[in-house]
């Protein structure tokens, strides 16, 4: 909620309200002749651009520098997310160019929630959208042979999650290590 908040205090938040955004919208189209689909947080459209907003919560150490935000977007899947949706989205563009954005926001050490507007270049998704479409190809693949198993999820299989035993070296934002025992 303390997030959400934030948000809303910001002229990015603005920008949704005056442009009419629509939030958690309904996503659908087609990989080859395969049925996909997605939920996307923001749509915003104006005459000439459609803006698509993914909204991210993340700690801020994964928020230190662009660079960092970059591999975890390829770590999380982030830009295969987004890349989906636009193409989902691309058959309603009627000929308006799509901004594709992550609002992320997260906790800075004094307490304050502060979102971080950053616009995703198209170049970007190109790679993780062609990494969408073969998994999407490779599953429907896998179910057709079918290969594909997934049992019901019961709490009769439900694991019992238990403390390591290790250490390792945390870093702090400078780079920074503490050896940490436990």
């Amino acid at each position: 909620q303390a997030h959400a908040k934030a948000i809303m205090r910001e002229p990015v938040y603005q920008f949704y309200i005056q442009n009419h955004a629509k939030f958690q919208v309904p996503l659908e189209g087609l990989v080859d002749d395969i049925s996909i689909c997605g939920l996307a947080d923001v749509i915003t459209v104006t005459p000439k651009t459609i803006y698509l907003d993914d909204f991210k919560v993340v700690s801020a150490l994964k928020l230190a520098n662009l660079e960092k935000w970059y591999w975890n977007c390829q770590f999380f899947g982030y830009l295969r997310q987004l890349a989906a949706y636009k193409f989902m989205l691309e058959p309603l563009a009627q000929g308006r160019e799509i901004v594709t954005r992550h609002l992320v926001s997260t906790k800075l050490d004094h307490g304050l929630y502060k979102p971080f507007p950053i616009i995703i270049p198209e170049n970007l998704l190109m790679a993780p959208l062609q990494e969408f479409q073969e998994g999407v190809r490779g599953i429907e693949k896998t179910m057709e042979n079918g290969d594909w198993h997934d049992p019901p999820v019961s709490w009769d299989e439900a694991k019992g999650l238990v403390r390591p035993r290790g250490e390792a070296v945390v870093e702090d934002e400078e780079g920074e290590g503490e050896k940490i025992v436990w």
